[in-house]
């Protein structure tokens, strides 16, 4: 089986009153931890990325094969008494990949495309041209997070409205979103299966920290 992630992959930056963590992150580096246990499954990542990412690109196949911005998407996580702040660094040149004769032939093979955006600029003309690319039985699944985050001026991660929903839902067949994405997700996942009929969205409690 041939997988290809397209998104953002990540820096985190994690810090509590106990203990602080630098490595990689973002939902490609956990599809990929999990999915490279399966036998005969390869797995490719789309994403855009700097020199401060090379020491984490062991094990994984990402392309583009050189970095293409200047420093990589940061997330910082800083937890005190139980609640977390979240904040993104490096936002500006973490745009969704451009689509070259590499990436056109690895999408081309793929049996499974997961579209992985930590930042809402993934737009639906984008994911149209990769399901253009893609193999009619292809399956295509979204996690969209990234819609759902906007940033202040200090560049906190605050709620957004998924407003590119109308557009790009009916591209894909799965949705899985968490909890933790936007207010009472249920509901909204609820919302999208009754006007999206080919799409099965999948909701993911997680517990609060």
């Amino acid at each position: 089986m041939k997988i290809v992630i397209i998104g953002h992959i990540c820096i985190d930056h994690n810090v509590s009153e106990k203990t602080s963590y630098i490595g990689p992150g973002g939902p490609g580096k956990f599809i990929n931890k999990a999915l490279s246990k399966i036998n005969n499954c390869q797995i490719s990542i789309i994403a855009p990325y700097g020199r401060d990412f090379l020491s984490y690109t062991k094990g994984q196949k990402i392309l583009p094969a050189k970095p293409t911005i200047n420093s990589t998407l940061t997330y910082e996580n800083i937890t005190q008494n139980g609640k977390r702040i979240q904040k993104a660094l490096n936002r500006k040149e973490a745009r969704p990949v451009k689509i070259q004769k590499e990436e056109s032939k690895i999408i081309e093979q793929a049996d499974v495309i997961f579209i992985t955006p930590l930042l809402p600029n993934f737009t639906a003309n984008y994911i149209k041209k990769i399901n253009r690319l893609a193999k009619k039985n292809v399956i295509k699944v979204l996690l969209p997070q990234g819609y759902f985050r906007s940033f202040d001026a200090k560049n906190k991660v605050t709620f957004r409205k998924f407003l590119e929903a109308s557009k790009v839902l009916p591209l894909i067949d799965f949705a899985i979103v968490s909890n933790r994405d936007y207010p009472n997700i249920e509901n909204l996942s609820s919302v999208w299966a009754r006007k999206y009929k080919q799409l099965l969205s999948l909701p993911w409690r997680t517990k609060e920290r």
